[in-house]
């Protein structure tokens, strides 16, 4: 299963899985988890572990998925019967990223003007409505003139054409 993940999936669950592993198993004690039984790793000291991100759920959630890829290898070679992580996801909510407000729009316009690298970011952010990683790749190539017929006339549309990169695999980039 790991090698079917892409190179970025599998390095930030090595950098999640090597966090945890350094990590404490009690804030401020000596053991970390690295230096526990996975036969010892009981679902409230878990959770107590994925409580030190509440201020960050979407790195709590990640964190969690990384914890149960070890917690699977732990299944697999029957060095435990029971999951600790077991529902520990209810309590993660995520509620989205916050939108910017039109006065921080319009604070970020007047600090960066048009064609500076920050506004055409921006810019295509905003417009495109993409992922962040898909709009980091974007390349000049990926700028078409497309003809499309609306109302029964031909126009000529000036755009980008790509696909979106998260989930590409998984989707056959559908």
């Amino acid at each position: 299963r790991w090698k079917k993940y892409d190179p970025a999936t599998q390095a930030k669950n090595i950098r999640l899985i090597e966090e945890f592993l350094e990590a404490r198993v009690v804030e401020g004690g000596k053991t970390s988890w690295r230096d526990t039984l996975v036969a010892q790793a009981k679902r409230g000291k878990l959770k107590d572990f994925l409580s030190r991100y509440r201020e960050t759920p979407a790195k709590q959630k990640h964190m969690l998925v990384a914890i149960r890829k070890l917690i699977a290898i732990a299944f697999d070679n029957e060095w435990i019967e029971v999951d600790p992580t077991f529902r520990l996801d209810e309590p993660i909510v995520h509620h989205g990223w916050k939108a910017w407000t039109l006065e921080a729009m319009r604070t970020f316009e007047a600090r960066w003007p048009v064609g500076t690298p920050a506004r055409t970011c921006y810019g295509l952010a905003l417009w495109l409505g993409s992922r962040r990683g898909d709009v980091a790749a974007l390349r000049w190539s990926d700028l078409v003139t497309r003809r499309v017929v609306i109302d029964g006339q031909v126009h000529e549309i000036e755009g980008f054409c790509f696909q979106q990169k998260k989930n590409q695999r998984r989707t056959g980039g559908k």
